[in-house]
């Protein structure tokens, strides 16, 4: 209740309980790669990196075209499996 996220970073009386350094990796796309989810712990705290990335390939390999709102969906996953925290999702198709 004390946490506003807008101002946690650099506040002192969080003291370590907030980070300012994000998780970062670097990954050389290969060519059968489809698409990257960007989300928040709020979807893994719930979610397997395999589960996600399975839910999305199903949603566009049984349409046509890919499904418009698969992050949406995502989302509406982990709420449903009542994750802890906030999600935000974003899907990007290469």
């Amino acid at each position: 209740g004390t946490l506003a996220v807008t101002r946690s970073i650099g506040d002192e009386a969080v003291g370590d309980a907030m980070m300012a350094e994000p998780h970062l990796f670097s990954k050389t796309l290969q060519p059968q790669d489809q698409f990257i989810i960007l989300a928040s712990d709020g979807l893994w705290d719930v979610f397997k990196e395999e589960d996600a990335a399975e839910m999305v390939q199903l949603a566009i390999s049984s349409a046509d075209r890919p499904e418009p709102n698969i992050a949406k969906l995502l989302v509406q996953q982990a709420l449903d499996r009542r994750t802890p925290d906030n999600v935000s999702v974003i899907v990007v198709f290469l």
